[in-house]
């Protein structure tokens, strides 16, 4: 409802150091006191919300669930497959070396496929900065982000 936010109740980060009180009590009162309204329509806005959520969620039936599911497991993992092995085969090509799928072991290791003997992971652009499962240690990273007409493919060799 973003009814928290600094435009609905204000600056309370400079607020607090403009406060002189020493209890909680105070500052609850002294807060008030600027922005009278402000607990009251942030409370409303996030009431009136929170009542639209429950609506929404009653028109969640199981076949909405299970298309859900179906997006999210099964299209998502052919997706991601396909693309791991579109820039397998595209790196294979620059680096003219052989390409294969790991095995069942080396996906546990969270390895996507290898070029020759090297080790590839294989990730969105949107993972680059979230810390990674410590992948092997002669693991390399590459990072790709779906553009119009393709790929944009990360990678340093």
């Amino acid at each position: 409802a973003k009814a928290t936010r600094r435009k609905m109740i204000g600056n309370t980060a400079e607020m607090i150091e403009r406060f002189n009180g020493k209890s909680y009590e105070e500052w609850q009162n002294w807060y008030e006191a600027q922005r009278p309204e402000a607990i009251d329509q942030a409370t409303n806005k996030i009431f009136e919300t929170a009542k639209e959520m429950a609506l929404a969620l009653e028109k969640i039936d199981r076949e909405m669930v299970r298309k859900w599911v179906l997006e999210s497991v099964l299209k998502k993992t052919y997706a991601a497959s396909r693309i791991q092995e579109v820039i397998l085969k595209k790196l294979s090509g620059i680096r003219n070396e052989p390409c294969r799928l790991p095995d069942e072991a080396e996906q546990e290791a969270e390895i996507d496929g290898f070029i020759g003997d090297q080790a590839f992971r294989i990730r969105p652009v949107s993972h680059y900065f979230k810390p990674p499962a410590l992948p092997p240690a002669d693991c390399e990273t590459v990072y790709f982000e779906k553009v119009r007409g393709g790929l944009k493919v990360y990678y340093e060799a």
